[in-house]
């Protein structure tokens, strides 16, 4: 227990002390906006003396005069709480910069239950029921997922940009010229962007004939595809394959009811 509270005092001292925080949901693909946020700042900066990947406090530390002090958090786990226990409120990101990367909350919720339930989960949030189950679980439930969404769709006090997994997959460098132009990082130009991009592996590589990219490796476990059917017979979302009628049009009316505008590109 006392474990736990030293560990969210240093965690919210953290925030307190940075000038900006990168923002999101368990399982919404952070790591991969971290990794490619520090390529950029190494790569515009000129830090080639930058030893721990994915430390933006190595790098402020490098240049603190160009680089912005940078934060990684999930804001208090929300993942292990109900609905109701989700903060509304961001004393600690109170005039701060916020960069909240979101990502479509059914590809969240399924990724999450399989994270809980199939990798070996061993802790007291192990869960044994089904992806039906849980979604309408109250601890991290759906319903947890879409307030914890509705906190950072415009706080009061925090600058706030909204940025989507599969945007920043779609078009990775055009997004990640948005998030620098946002933190206030000098002059960034798009070919440092594209620089950046090529050298984050988690972005693969780009196709002939699209400049999206295909990511090596999915924060979403796909699951196997039946032997009788056919790669293009698949839907075109993960979570598709994983609810049946019923939860999808439910997942959708929740969606419809609670998810608040700020997130536009989850609304159809």
């Amino acid at each position: 227990m006392l474990k736990d509270l030293f560990s969210n005092l240093k965690s919210r001292r953290k925030i307190i002390d940075a000038d900006a925080a990168l923002v999101a949901f368990p399982r919404c693909g952070i790591a991969r906006l971290r990794d490619l946020l520090w390529n950029f700042i190494v790569l515009q900066e000129n830090l080639t003396n930058a030893k721990r990947r994915g430390d933006f406090d190595e790098l402020w530390k490098l240049n603190k005069s160009r680089v912005p002090r940078l934060v990684m958090t999930n804001d208090d786990d929300p993942h292990t709480k109900y609905p109701d226990e989700i903060r509304m409120d961001k004393i600690a990101h109170e005039g701060k910069k916020v960069v909240f990367l979101a990502r479509d909350p059914r590809n969240v919720i399924a990724s999450l239950f399989y994270r809980r339930s199939r990798r070996g989960y061993i802790d007291s949030n192990y869960y044994w029921g089904t992806l039906t189950d849980f979604i309408r679980e109250g601890e991290g439930s759906f319903e947890t997922l879409l307030t914890y969404y509705a906190s950072w769709a415009d706080p009061e006090r925090v600058k706030i940009h909204h940025i989507s997994y599969e945007q920043l997959h779609e078009q990775p460098a055009q997004e990640l010229l948005k998030v620098a132009k946002f933190l206030g990082i000098s002059k960034p130009t798009l070919e440092t962007c594209e620089r950046a991009v090529f050298q984050t592996p988690a972005f693969g590589e780009k196709t002939d004939s699209s400049t999206a990219s295909i990511p090596r490796k999915s924060a979403y476990l796909e699951p196997e595809i039946p032997e009788n059917q056919e790669a293009e017979e698949r839907p075109g979302e993960p979570y598709l394959r994983e609810f049946n009628d019923e939860d999808l049009q439910w997942l959708k009316a929740q969606m419809e009811a609670f998810l608040p505008n700020e997130f536009p590109f989850y609304q159809d």
